[in-house]
């Protein structure tokens, strides 16, 4: 959003700077008879018109391009919540906007057993329902993300919560997996780091207590337009969709 608002503030700056250099450039450099040189002011203004008229062209375009980008990231988020659609009905899940695409969020109660890593059978009926909801979109990257509460483990096979959130991340994996599940996909941990809500009692304990499934569209290369620098009438921009901010950093 601000690096929009930013930009919007360029567009208007220049755009102002263009008509002002214009009007200057008319009354002080008239129209030259022909095989007759501008003298040097004059030959500076033109220049620094058709400068300032280049990078306003510039600046249009990449405005148009970031709408382009926030008007396909509205599509993809729309097909995910249609394809996951009957588990938030269910109340078996939750979809959200995330800066890389779309995240579902499936709470490890609803997954696994209670202070295990094994999927219950309630668990493997929501994943084979997640399978089913990404048949249609494998046009996506997928990422596994487990989170755990604030309270640490520590055990033989679960030194912490980093290793914990990881199994509850590897758990769905494998299972998508077996079910054949053909996305490309990565599997973490952030441990008790990304809670949801504060963790002040038992209750928003088991709501951080989750898995999250990043679910990102594939790359797609938007074209470039060429448009030629030169005098043409500029029209005001609209209101732009506001982009997403940047995503923040998985720890490994």
């Amino acid at each position: 959003q601000s690096h929009q608002s930013e930009l919007e503030a360029a567009i208007a700056q220049l755009s102002g700077e263009l008509a002002e250099h214009a009007l200057l450039d008319q009354a002080e450099c008239p129209e030259l008879p022909a095989g007759t040189e501008p003298t040097p002011a004059c030959a500076a203004r033109a220049a620094h018109i058709d400068a300032t008229l280049a990078e306003v062209t510039d600046a249009l375009a990449a405005r148009s391009r970031q709408k382009l980008r926030a008007s396909e990231r509205a599509h993809e988020h729309q097909r995910v919540l249609e394809a996951f659609e009957s588990l938030v009905d269910d109340e078996l899940a939750f979809v959200d906007v995330h800066p890389e695409g779309s995240v579902v969020r499936i709470l490890v109660a609803k997954l696994y057993n209670e202070n295990t890593t094994t999927l219950s059978p309630l668990g493997i009926s929501i994943v084979e329902r997640v399978a089913s909801a990404l048949d249609g979109l494998r046009d996506h990257h997928l990422d596994v993300i487990g989170h755990t509460d604030d309270v640490s483990v520590s055990s033989v096979t679960l030194p912490s919560n980093w290793e914990l959130g990881f199994a509850y991340a590897v758990g769905v994996v494998r299972m998508l997996e077996d079910l054949g599940v053909t996305l490309d996909t990565h599997a973490s941990s952030r441990a008790g780091n990304d809670p949801l809500l504060p963790p002040v009692d038992a209750e928003a304990r088991r709501m951080n207590r989750r898995v999250e499934l990043v679910l990102t569209p594939l790359e797609i290369e938007l074209p470039v337009t060429e448009t030629p620098h030169g005098p043409h009438p500029l029209t005001p921009p609209d209101d732009p969709a506001p982009e997403a901010p940047e995503a923040p950093e998985v720890a490994p």
